[in-house]
Parts: C-alpha cells; structure tokens; sequence
C-alpha cells in the first residue's frame, strides 16, 4: 500500500505501467488488476493516463532476438519473480542497438 501512495506523490515525469497484457481481454491483465488495487484498497485514482499502459508481451514480440538468460533463482508462475524476468528482458532491449530512449 505504501509503494503505490509513493508512485502517486513522485514527481519523475510520465507514469508508464508495463504488464503482461495491457487489457482485460489478455489472458493476463495486470495492468487492470493494479488499477483496481488503486482505485479499491488505496481509495485514489491510478496515477497513470490510459495512454501509459504498456504490454511486455508486444515489446517481446518485437526483439524475439532477445532472450535473456535463465536464472535459476527464479520460480515458475510467482507474481514477483516474473516481473523480475520481464524487467531484466526489458533492460537488455536498449543495449540490443535497434531502440534508444
């Protein structure tokens, strides 16, 4: 709770929320699952336009060439230790050549 009040005070420019599936048709919708958080246990409005969703799962597709390496700290199907995959997939994207900024 403390983590979300914090990312609606911080001033750092545009709020960009990236999920595995930006929508509530996806077969995973995180993006909307920490809307509602927000907007249920926190009691404030999501500090992100509808404009700042991004989907992991389209960014991936677009640098199939990029796997980042198997770490075997991680578990299977665990909320956190997926969004650390994704976030260290993510990292290498930029050091790839073909996207800056």
């Amino acid at each position: 709770m403390d983590v979300m009040l914090s990312l609606e005070t911080m001033d750092s420019g545009p709020r960009r929320v990236w999920g595995n599936g930006a929508t509530f048709d996806d077969a995973t919708f995180d993006n909307v699952v920490l809307s509602q958080a927000y907007h249920r246990y926190a009691n404030v409005a999501k500090p992100w336009g509808y404009r700042d969703d991004r989907c992991y799962r389209t960014l991936r597709a677009l640098f199939p060439e990029i796997i980042p390496m198997e770490d075997p700290s991680l578990v299977a199907h665990n909320a956190l230790d997926a969004a650390r995959y994704q976030a260290r997939h993510m990292m290498l994207i930029p050091y790839h050549g073909e996207i800056a900024g």
